[in-house]
């Protein structure tokens, strides 16, 4: 088997990165969504 080349390697560390920016922004969102929602009700 051949082993991936570095920027394959560097590619997957930047979707790593990307999805975890991305998940933790919508956690966020999340978070924001909730405290409107209880200061409305």
């Amino acid at each position: 088997m051949a082993k991936p080349s570095g920027a394959f390697l560097l590619r997957f560390d930047d979707a790593q990165a990307a999805s975890q920016q991305l998940s933790q922004r919508s956690v966020a969102q999340l978070e924001q969504a909730l405290r409107d929602y209880l200061v409305e009700h």
